[in-house]
């Protein structure tokens, strides 16, 4: 087992749990998940973009009125957009 060096010369196992048996560690090309959270994310944005542009529409030009609740959902949506790029 790999061993991490402090620096007082002590050291640790590079793992405080063993891997299940016939595992083992890949701590140099570990494996992607990133998708895990990404395509559910996208495809939730993309709703909530859908259903924006619907309550847009409603609201402005069906009704022709446009309430403080409209503008919350856009300010919502902008910051849940900024949020997604951000972890890009």
């Amino acid at each position: 087992m790999a061993t991490i060096r402090l620096p007082r010369g002590d050291s640790l196992p590079a793992t405080l749990i063993p891997p299940p048996p016939g595992l083992t560690s890949n701590f140099v090309d570990p494996q992607d998940q990133a998708y895990i959270v990404l395509v559910p994310a996208f495809v939730l944005a993309a709703l909530s973009l859908v259903s924006l542009t619907a309550r847009g529409y409603a609201a402005g030009i069906i009704v022709r009125k446009w309430g403080i609740t409209d503008c919350e959902c856009l300010l919502i949506f902008s910051q849940m957009t900024r949020m997604l790029t951000s972890i890009l």
